[in-house]
């Protein structure tokens, strides 16, 4: 029977399968892929904040660092045969030397189609990190260790340093030459480069599995940013109107007080 967690794969210890591909190149649609195929859960950067029991502080540590020890990384990512998104794309590079026998799949698509994706998702983020009610709500929730790991990763997720999602030669340039530095460290027998176009054939062969008998996700992301963005300017525009009111409230009571008018 296909389908989420049909039959696990933690026989084998730790992560099984490293997503070296940056954010907003199919990464949903291979997380739900992966599920399918391994039969257990992938991590990816929405999960973090849906599950409610993310650590953020040892992300923290390890976005501090640049690195966790084996154990750290096997607690952060307790409970996953695979990774894909952010923040595993900011640290492929030390995962697939902590997990020599991790299968790597650097996902691609259309630079373009990309770049738009992109933009749009780290433009909403800007506006979100400036708004303080929605800071204020983020803390409330997830602790004050998540509003630090957001803004350590917004700085360090491109290339090691912060993006610049108004400026598309540099992030198209940024966005090859990732690719390219993938290629570079990671041995070709251990990598799949795959579009999510592709469908199942070039993933089921790489991992040694068969092909369901379903068809290959096609997971709209975008649209659910966009949701989620609509519900966070709910929060914005909520907070600004509590505060407003309870600004005239103030004011209304004072003047009555000392009768001012």
């Amino acid at each position: 029977m296909w389908g989420p967690y049909a039959s696990s794969s933690k026989d084998q210890q730790g992560l099984q399968v490293i997503g070296a591909g940056l954010a907003r190149t199919g990464t949903m649609s291979l997380k739900f892929a992966l599920e399918m195929l391994m039969g257990d859960k992938c991590h990816h950067y929405m999960e973090m904040r849906n599950s409610g029991k993310t650590n953020f502080k040892m992300w923290r540590k390890a976005t501090e660092k640049g690195d966790l020890s084996r154990e750290e990384w096997d607690q952060a990512y307790e409970g996953y045969v695979a990774a894909v998104d952010n923040p595993t794309a900011t640290f492929y590079r030390t995962l697939v030397n902590h997990y020599p026998d991790a299968k790597v799949i650097l996902t691609v698509r259309d630079p373009e189609a990309w770049f738009k994706s992109y933009h749009f998702h780290m433009t909403i983020n800007r506006q979100l990190s400036e708004s303080l009610f929605l800071r204020m709500y983020m803390w409330l929730k997830f602790g004050g260790d998540h509003n630090a790991f957001v803004l350590q990763q917004r700085d360090k997720s491109f290339l090691g340093g912060p993006p610049r999602p108004e400026d598309k030669e540099f992030s198209i340039q940024g966005y090859y030459k990732h690719i390219e530095e993938v290629k570079s460290r990671v041995e070709a027998d251990r990598l799949l480069v795959f579009d999510v176009r592709e469908g199942w054939e070039p993933l089921c062969k790489f991992l040694g599995k068969p092909v369901p008998d379903a068809p290959f996700p096609r997971a709209n992301d975008t649209a659910a940013i966009a949701r989620l963005f609509r519900f966070y300017k709910l929060i914005h525009y909520t907070g600004k109107a509590i505060t407003i009111a309870a600004l005239a409230v103030g004011v209304a009571y004072a003047c009555k007080k000392y009768e001012l008018f």
